[in-house]
């Protein structure tokens, strides 16, 4: 007697591939939501390492902060203590960890470095004209009041046309305050950020604005070292203050 192989009807068919399709939205936007979730821890983590790295530096340097200038962004100076084999670049980085995973726009190759995308906060990060100058001073970490209250750096918007990083400092307040109206303003929202890069959606900015990220929330570090998210307007302006 002949052996007679099954066949699948029309119907058998129709009903796997609807019962393929289910699995496949069941499982494709959690797959995503578990990629997002990875990025954005990987982003916490990176940033834990940039506090770590500014409260060595400042102990190697009598308290004082890292610094940026025109010409070397805050990168130049906190490479070496990233474990980067390689000089300091004025336009990238050596470490993957001034790259947040959760960056819609491209890194360029190990080869070439890395944008920041990254900003500090310019009360806690000073701005040097120039590698040659030694009058401006650098922020003393001991001048920190509250280290768990205030920004360090923060997911920053990519504003560079040329190499895809983010400004060095933030100006989420628009024209910044001098600190004593960071203080007497203490809890009014930081201005709202376009949240866009400059590249990526052809918006034209003149400075750094937080960038939210990982599910409309930026992360940030703080002085002490925690890294927290928040959305949009949750940050006030006494978490840029040194002194409040």
């Amino acid at each position: 007697m002949k052996n007679r192989r099954h066949a699948f009807t029309l119907i058998e068919l129709l009903t796997v591939i609807a019962i393929i399709g289910i699995l496949a939205a069941i499982l494709v936007p959690t797959v995503g939501k578990v990629r997002d979730t990875a990025k954005d821890a990987k982003c916490k983590a990176q940033l834990r390492e940039i506090g770590s790295a500014c409260q060595i530096y400042a102990q190697e340097n009598r308290q004082a902060l890292p610094f940026y200038t025109a010409d070397n962004p805050w990168t130049f100076y906190l490479e070496p203590y990233f474990n980067s084999k390689r000089p300091a670049s004025n336009v990238y980085s050596n470490s993957s960890v001034v790259f947040c995973p959760g960056s819609t726009m491209a890194a360029p190759s190990p080869d070439k470095g890395f944008p920041r995308t990254y900003s500090g906060n310019p009360f806690v990060i000073a701005r040097r004209t120039g590698s040659t100058d030694t009058t401006t001073p650098a922020v003393s970490l001991t001048k920190v009041r509250r280290p768990s209250e205030t920004v360090f750096f923060a997911d920053g918007i990519q504003v560079n046309p040329s190499s895809g990083s983010a400004t060095s400092a933030l100006v989420e307040l628009g024209v910044w305050k001098s600190r004593p109206a960071l203080t007497a303003n203490s809890e009014n929202p930081i201005d709202r950020s376009l949240n866009v890069d400059t590249l990526e959606g052809g918006a034209t900015l003149t400075g750094g604005h937080l960038r939210y990220r990982h599910g409309e929330k930026a992360n940030v570090v703080f002085g002490d070292g925690s890294v927290r998210s928040f959305v949009q307007q949750q940050l006030r302006e006494r978490n840029f203050a040194i002194d409040y």
